[in-house]
């Protein structure tokens, strides 16, 4: 089966233009006709769509990036999530490994994760339920297991079914028959087996074998 680089391009522009919420008008001047300027490239590096003004939007291996070319912008990539408009404290917003951080500069107020305390629980009629901040839980094996907190540390055996919500949460088992993860910067591992993945929504969430 053949399919024309015409047809490649426009697919590839309608994906970045549906993710980045930008639209055609990007590319069309106050009468509906074509921006001179306007340009599209696909590539090694991605998909790039701009007007020529410097608005635009790309796709590529570090996620997506949206802006107006004068600071106003946002990014979603490894990093996490960055929306700014370019004007300095409090403008910025940033949310990442580090945690939460509002503001640019001298005046900019920063969430971040802070150290872990250990917290006995046990896992009572086959179940653990962790909603403790920053909390470091060592747990035996439990059918299931529910991790709804942020920066918090969980040691287990063998799990049956693993829900993470949240951010900054770890979880390391010996092994996982089903995990789901929703959320910020949360990483799950195992030591054995390899646990059937029933959700992975979020920002830069971590599922793999240790």
């Amino acid at each position: 089966m053949h399919i024309r680089t015409a047809s490649l391009s426009a697919l590839a522009v309608s994906v970045v233009l549906a993710v980045s919420g930008c639209s055609l008008d990007t590319l069309r001047g106050d009468a509906g006709e074509a921006k001179k300027d306007a340009s599209v490239s696909l590539g090694a590096d991605g998909v790039k769509v701009g007007d020529g003004e410097g608005n635009g939007a790309s796709l590529g291996p570090d996620g997506v990036k949206v802006g107006d070319g004068e600071g106003n912008g946002a990014s979603l990539g490894p990093d996490g999530v960055k929306v700014g408009d370019g004007e300095g404290a409090g403008a910025d917003v940033s949310i990442g490994p580090d945690g939460v951080k509002v503001g640019d500069g001298a005046d900019s107020v920063a969430s971040g994760p802070r150290p872990r305390s250990a917290v006995e629980l046990s896992c009572s009629d086959g179940a653990a339920l962790i909603t403790q901040v920053n909390a470091e839980v060592d747990l035996p094996d439990c059918a299931v297991v529910k991790v709804s907190a942020a920066n918090a540390q969980v040691t287990a055996g063998v799990i049956g079914t693993l829900t993470v919500t949240g951010t900054n949460n770890e979880v390391h088992a010996r092994s996982v028959s089903s995990v789901s993860v929703s959320g910020a910067n949360n990483k799950v591992t195992w030591r054995t087996g390899r646990p059937s993945v029933v959700q992975n929504q979020g920002v830069n969430n971590e599922l793999h074998s240790r």
